[in-house]
């Protein structure tokens, strides 16, 4: 690739920066994604190339593939016997996954609670202090909720485009120099072999 080229694909790749989450997004609905997706959600594992999603209840955090839907932790009551539980996207930014309901389901007296979670994902289930209880996530992520977690990315992307730019404006000038060198370089050492093999 010739030094020119270079240039114009660094300088390609920087004009389309802005477009890398889409390009994610499309790329994540891509049938290999979607088969990769369908092992984690199965296994009720993180999710191998998207994003996750998180529960935490008291001490307790379960991460799964941002398409699972049924999920759960156990998480032990603590002694004030408010056990706060949380739904979130793993991520830079603490997303809430909010307005989902989710089942306290005691595991030593049997008890079940429904509880939906409020616009920032967050609840509390009153609990018998050190009792063990399983608690399951019971809904699906929207879409709405998946355009909020890609939207806290914008400003970010943004930024980092720009810092981009300033590190490669500083960083082409001596990219010319350094090829134009390395070129000078290869052309003396190409002529001292020549010399070399004559003799």
């Amino acid at each position: 690739m010739t030094h020119a080229a270079h240039i114009a694909l660094i300088e390609f790749e920087l004009n389309g920066f802005h477009q890398s989450l889409e390009v994610y997004r499309q790329q994540m609905s891509a049938w290999y994604s979607r088969a990769l997706e369908s092992v984690s959600h199965g296994l009720d594992m993180p999710s191998l190339l998207g994003m996750d999603r998180v529960l935490r209840a008291g001490d307790s955090l379960r991460s799964v593939s941002i398409s699972d839907s049924e999920f759960a932790t156990v998480a032990q009551c603590p002694v004030g016997g408010e056990l706060k539980i949380e739904s979130l996207f793993e991520s830079v930014y603490d997303v809430p996954i909010g307005n989902i309901p989710v089942e306290v389901i005691g595991l030593d007296d049997g008890s079940s609670t429904l509880i939906m979670l409020d616009d920032q994902g967050k609840g509390s289930h009153y609990c018998a202090a050190g009792g063990r209880y399983q608690v399951r996530v019971q809904g699906a992520v929207s879409e709405e909720q998946v355009g909020a977690l890609f939207a806290t990315y914008n400003g970010l992307t943004s930024d980092l485009e720009q810092w981009l730019r300033k590190q490669w404006a500083g960083f082409k000038p001596h990219w010319e120099q350094s090829t134009a060198s390395a070129i000078g370089s290869g052309v003396l050492a190409g002529s001292w072999a020549a010399i070399r093999d004559v003799w």
